[in-house]
């Protein structure tokens, strides 16, 4: 059977009382152990909560210390055969030598035993390279598996490429780089560099390459980019990276979603006219990245994301959506407080008679933008609302609600019912102020057509959150 949530085993300073209690004499499928003591108890406790009951497991995650691990490994061979799903978080510590540990992981095979193991999770916390070194030699069943994620343990490009080569069926990779000399020469040093990884089930890729300096990361990678769906590509931060980026995605015919995060200087001497993406649907830019949407042409996108703490790029996107005659459903901005142009929201409104989420998060609407909200000439299908308020622009906000519940009422059929809306206000003062009268409002509004409408704070964690 598997745990629920409230069950999962978290190992804290309290290890021999949890060992009394009776969750640990049965059977289940899925076990967590998250275990920050740093002392010889860290092997005891592997011994006695893990070991014995790993042939019954089907997913294993655990957050310890990296030589804690070797009690894992003198697990006979065979217990391992139900894995399906491994997930370790290595936390550095100095209680082995490296010597020590290079020669116990390096010669461990435990999950290669491990015949049902397709998903493995692996990521450290605080190691340095040479224990990071040690933990990527593990040996693992690279020819089965299915989905591989690496994060901070200094992966290089040229060890990824020898994993990447024996992961046949691989259908997901996430892994982040650090930056190894042999890397800026890696064409010449690499015979194979130009060859086409074989992967053809290969569909979700995320990179991230923050110590990448003047390295051309996705081009040397030699992906099948033709055949993806969805792409993830963080942290690229120099300029060759970023002109490399570019010619990767002008491959991509076939991919669905894609998130980037690219600052825009980098993105000044790329190539002249428009990116085409025929097929992507969901779209994510961070940060500096907003430049691409002048880039862009995406016929069949329907959700746009930005997490940026610049303004929102009300011009790009509607420069965009013209562009390529899309029909949004979902658009959110997280951390800008205000539009680029306000005229140009006004301009982006009417573009959007399909989007049902409009969440801005703290981002401010101007009264305009209510009261055409309220009169019922834009957004039509919107269910939800988020968006950013001053204290004058609170009345504004509630004449908006009522409006469209009316609206809604009359014609069901033109007006999607709005069943969230939420409001943000940066001053706690003002908030404060306007309790009394907003909130009754509010309650009112949704105790009558039983949706969720409200106003919070920065101080909503204290309870500074009025409405339903």
């Amino acid at each position: 059977m598997g745990l629920s949530k409230d069950e999962e085993v978290a190992l804290q300073q309290k290890i021999p009382t949890f060992l009394k209690q009776p969750l640990l004499s049965g059977r289940f499928s899925s076990l967590s152990v998250r275990n920050e003591i740093r002392a010889a108890t860290e092997s005891q406790t592997i011994d006695e909560i893990i070991i014995p009951y790993i042939p019954s497991l089907k997913t294993l995650s655990l957050f310890l210390g990296v030589s804690a691990f070797s009690s894992v490994f003198d697990a006979p061979g065979e217990s391992f055969r139900s894995i399906e799903s491994v997930t370790l978080d290595l936390v550095g510590d100095r209680l082995r030598s490296i010597d020590w540990m290079l020669q116990r992981f390096g010669n461990t095979t435990t999950f290669q035993n491990a015949t049902n193991l397709r998903k493995i999770d692996i990521s450290g916390w605080r190691c340095s390279q040479e224990i990071s070194r040690i933990i990527l030699s593990l040996r693992m069943p690279w020819n089965q598996l299915t989905s591989i994620r690496i994060m901070q343990l200094g992966m290089t490009i040229r060890h990824l490429k020898s994993i990447l080569r024996q992961c046949v069926p691989l259908q997901e990779i996430s892994t982040s780089f650090r930056y190894s000399p042999g890397d800026s020469i890696i064409a010449k040093a690499d015979e194979a560099a130009d060859d086409q990884i074989d992967l053809p089930n290969l569909k979700f890729v995320e990179l991230q390459g923050r110590q990448l300096p003047r390295t051309e990361l996705v081009k040397h990678l030699q992906l099948p980019w033709e055949q993806l769906s969805t792409l993830e590509l963080l942290h690229f931060e120099d300029p060759i990276a970023g002109l490399d980026v570019y010619q990767v995605l002008q491959r991509c015919a076939r991919l669905e979603r894609l998130s980037l995060m690219c600052p825009e200087k980098y993105f000044s001497n790329l190539p002249g006219g428009l990116l085409t993406l025929p097929r992507l649907k969901d779209l994510e830019i961070q940060t500096n990245g907003i430049f691409m949407l002048q880039k862009l042409k995406v016929p069949a996108l329907t959700s746009l994301r930005i997490i940026s703490h610049l303004s929102f790029p009300a011009t790009h996107v509607s420069d965009m959506i013209v562009r390529s005659g899309c029909y949004l459903t979902s658009i959110s901005q997280t951390g800008a407080f205000k539009c680029d142009d306000n005229m140009a929201l006004r301009k982006l409104l009417p573009l959007l008679p399909s989007v049902s989420a409009f969440e801005l998060e703290s981002l401010l609407l101007d009264a305009w933008s209510f009261q055409t909200l309220g009169s019922g000439k834009v957004l039509p299908r919107l269910t939800g609302l988020g968006c950013g308020l001053e204290r004058d622009l609170v009345p504004y906000f509630l004449d908006f609600l009522d409006a469209r519940m009316q609206d809604t009422k009359k014609n069901p059929k033109k007006f999607a019912s709005l069943f969230r809306a939420k409001g943000y206000m940066e001053n706690v003062e003002d908030f404060s102020a306007i309790i009394d009268v907003a909130g009754g409002r509010l309650h009112r509004l949704s105790a009558e057509h039983g949706t969720h409408f409200f106003l919070y704070t920065k101080a909503e964690s204290h309870g500074k959150k009025m409405g339903s």
